[in-house]
């Protein structure tokens, strides 16, 4: 055989068993993408193509019930679909993030109140959620919003106002009808999503083994096993996330700060362009004479005491120092603070390391209440 032959063969059968990788790669690529996508589908942890899921909580809730099983709820659908079906106008909402859902109607002396928090939140969610009022035309007497150090922080990782992300475009349009959202792009990336993967693997098999349960259930009761909405929006945590100790407090605390914190790492400097976006919304909200009042949550003193000594962290006591002098110059009250000591709370105040309890909350807003607290 001669060497050009040789070498022609050696190609050749390269070429081949290249060609075959190619192929198996493809193939096991494509099934790991099938199973994670079919979980993700069909276990669905947090009800983005289960639509029905929120349009039934949303319909309880206006109906004056309270929710259970809501756990890994899609929950800016949710609001979207709590503003659309109530036919009551709120005289008083709450926005912000999971550290304002413990907020309920009766620490406010209001004929009708909503609170709109969602995991997470950042400033295009609480513009969106605004805006879909403005969209039905149905704006609230007052709005109370929950402040976090984050909101200010370019890097803060929070994409899940996306959600509502045609809501928050409608915003800085001269129309206010923004059609059906278009978040088919934010779908298919959960559907890929791996860590999507694995909240949904777990719901999956709650479905295949306790079948029924995981459905969302409507009840007159305000505190059940499982997670539960209230019907003003509010939530009562799962008795698991409920009934713990001092130590289990204290150990969520330390585990918190233990690696990065949440949302604030990478944050050297407020954002100029969210500090304009900010001023912008607040400007839009008393521009329609709505009364606003800002709220700041504690967090537990092992974090705010890790936040106090930590260079990295100072920014947080910057934000609150800003947003103080923000609230002075537009002359709007502000209740509360991260430091957990200006109201002498400690840990059993606290779920974790940045959820207060309802003791917690009551004591930071005091019930009942007329106009906003100053402390």
């Amino acid at each position: 055989m001669s060497l050009g032959k040789t070498n022609s063969y050696i190609f050749n059968f390269r070429f081949i068993a290249l060609k075959q990788l190619i192929v198996k790669s493809a193939l096991f690529a494509a099934s790991i993408l099938f199973m994670v996508s079919s979980v993700n589908y069909f276990g669905d942890a947090g009800g983005i193509f289960n639509e029905g899921k929120t349009a039934k909580i949303a319909a309880y809730l206006v109906k004056g019930y309270n929710v259970t099983n809501v756990d890994n709820t899609d929950e800016r659908d949710l609001q979207r679909k709590i503003i659309q079906l109530n036919k009551v106008i709120p005289s008083t909402i709450v926005l912000g993030s999971s550290r304002i859902m413990m907020i309920k109607s009766e620490y406010f002396n209001t004929t009708s109140f909503m609170n709109h928090g969602v995991s997470g939140a950042s400033l295009e969610d609480m513009i969106a959620i605004y805006q879909l009022y403005k969209m039905k035309d149905a704006l609230p007497q007052k709005m109370v919003i929950g402040i976090d150090p984050w909101i200010f922080n370019r890097h803060n990782g929070q994409t899940r106002w996306k959600g509502v992300a045609t809501e928050y475009e409608s915003f800085f349009s001269s129309e206010n009808n923004a059609g059906k959202p278009n978040i088919f792009f934010d779908k298919f990336y959960q559907l890929l999503s791996p860590s999507y993967f694995q909240s949904s693997s777990r719901m999956l098999l709650k479905h295949i083994f306790n079948k029924g349960q995981t459905l969302p259930l409507p009840t007159k009761l305000k505190v059940n096993d499982s997670g539960t909405k209230l019907s003003d929006g509010s939530i009562s945590y799962d008795s698991k996330y409920r009934n713990v100790t001092i130590q289990d407090i204290d150990n969520k605390a330390k585990d918190y700060i233990a690696g990065d914190i949440y949302s604030l790492e990478k944050y050297s400097t407020f954002d100029k362009e969210y500090i304009y976006l900010f001023s912008k919304f607040v400007d839009e909200i008393l521009s329609n004479n709505i009364k606003l009042e800002f709220v700041l949550m504690p967090y537990h003193p092992l974090v705010y005491d890790f936040f106090n000594s930590n260079n990295k962290y100072q920014i947080v006591l910057d934000f609150e120092k800003y947003l103080k002098n923000f609230a002075i110059n537009k002359k709007i009250p502000l209740t509360g603070s991260f430091n957990p000591y200006a109201f002498n709370l400690n840990s059993s105040h606290f779920y974790d390391g940045m959820h207060l309890n309802e003791r917690g909350v009551e004591i930071v807003l005091g019930q009942p209440r007329g106009n906003a607290l100053k402390k």
